[in-house]
Parts: structure tokens; sequence; C-alpha cells
């Protein structure tokens, strides 16, 4: 995941479970993408299998399986 200076959020990489938080296809997932939010990003995070962006208005979205492997 990448955040612009924009703060504009694209997304690439294995799509398990929607972690990339866009329709990405086997054949797009690896070119990067940018994710439809509602304003801009000032932050982001992410993991095995989750996204997670806080907007610069406070507002969090978040999206993928969150699973933990124990």
């Amino acid at each position: 995941m990448c955040l612009t200076s924009t703060g504009d959020v694209y997304t690439f990489g294995c799509d398990d479970e929607g972690a990339l938080g866009r329709n990405a296809t086997d054949e797009s997932s690896f070119t990067p993408g940018k994710v439809a939010l509602e304003g801009p990003v000032a932050q982001i995070s992410a993991g095995d299998s989750h996204t997670a962006v806080i907007l610069e208005d406070g507002r969090v979205f978040a999206w993928g399986t969150f699973r933990v492997n124990i």
C-alpha cells in the first residue's frame, strides 16, 4: 500500500479476503490501483490480510479479514 502526498491510497499485491480494498482480479492485483475513499488520507496501516486508513477528518476505514495466525 502507498500513500501519495495528495492523500490518495494505492494498493497492490495479494488480495486475500479483499485486503486491497478495490475490485482487483488475479491479473490486476499486482498492478497498483487507487482505492476509492471519501476524502484525503492522513495515515495508513496494513497487515497480513487487512488494510486500514485514517482520513484527514479523523474517520477510519478498514477492510480485509483481520485474521490472526497462531
